[in-house]
């Protein structure tokens, strides 16, 4: 335009646009929870593919598909692309637009056919296991995520009120892979680790029960 007509306005578009995205600051800087919650779920936030084909080179994405068992997880993306020439795999969850796409994408919530398909293309590309899966065997038997351990450990019942056994509790740690340099824990600690104030309130009933033994034998 400024050599078409002589006028040269990118100072002003270049003002404008910092008071522009100033403004965009202080409003996502003020916002009520309320507002913070429509926004993380509005139907036009970007999704993993919308992320994947802004970063990656023109017609240098090939998104591939299946667990190599006949399963196909729309829930979860994966795929090959190129970012200045260099070649990157991708794995992600995938979201709907709309109630249709959420329905077909099970709202971005990954079957175990979805989790194998993304285990294989990490196993592809870094010819190893997935090295962080150990915490997820490790962590989902926490007593904070599951039902299965209660404090004074009563054993949970199947319908037919039958005991479940310890061992099917400590089946769910299968051996993990923790590295070439990392030996697999044999006895993860199931037990959570006291809060601040609880470690407070033990310290607290210890010091009772002292004083109450130490008035004891002065009585005695």
């Amino acid at each position: 335009m400024a050599d078409e007509t002589g006028l040269d306005f990118s100072d002003q578009i270049s003002s404008l646009e910092s008071k522009y995205q100033q403004a965009l600051k202080d409003l996502y800087t003020h916002l009520t929870p309320i507002q913070r919650l429509t926004i993380a779920r509005h139907p036009n936030r970007p999704t993993v593919l919308d992320h994947i084909l802004n970063i990656t080179d023109k017609d240098k994405w090939v998104e591939l598909h299946g667990d190599r068992a006949g399963y196909n997880d729309l829930a979860i993306v994966t795929g090959i692309g190129s970012i200045n020439g260099k070649s990157f795999m991708f794995i992600g969850h995938q979201k709907g637009r709309n109630t249709k796409e959420n329905i077909e994408r099970n709202f971005a919530m990954p079957t175990p056919h979805g989790v194998d398909e993304a285990k294989e293309m990490f196993d592809k590309i870094t010819g190893k296991p997935f090295q962080y899966e150990h915490c997820w065997n490790i962590l989902k038997m926490e007593r904070k995520w599951t039902g299965n351990l209660t404090s004074n450990k009563r054993a949970k019942t199947h319908s037919t009120g039958s005991p479940v056994e310890s061992a099917h509790v400590e089946s769910c740690y299968s051996t993990p892979y923790l590295g070439d340099d990392t030996e697999p824990s044999s006895s993860p600690n199931l037990d959570r680790p006291l809060g601040k104030k609880a470690s407070k309130k033990q310290l607290k009933n210890k010091e009772k029960q002292t004083d109450v033994e130490r008035s004891l034998d002065h009585h005695h």
